[in-house]
């Protein structure tokens, strides 16, 4: 999304190709652009507790936020 200083926005969603390269030319103003992107990162747990090292979970999947809390799930079953 494109965002002007004037109001304007733009969704520069058809405007990006295959690999991932914005094809835009902004218009005369000033401009703040925000984007969101899925896929693998290959980011690093920082600063984690022991035995949580490892990649970052992928935080707009279901299954993996499922999976994550599921250990929760099991380590208090059963408290109150």
């Amino acid at each position: 999304m494109a965002y002007s200083d004037a109001g304007q926005t733009f969704d520069l969603t058809d405007k990006v190709d295959a690999s991932g390269k914005l094809n835009w030319t902004a218009p005369t103003g000033t401009w703040t652009l925000y984007a969101v992107f899925q896929g693998w990162h290959g980011k690093m747990v920082e600063r984690a507790g022991p035995g949580g090292e490892g990649y970052v979970i992928d935080h707009f999947s279901g299954k993996a936020i499922d999976d994550y809390l599921n250990h929760f799930d099991d380590a208090f079953k059963g408290m109150t």
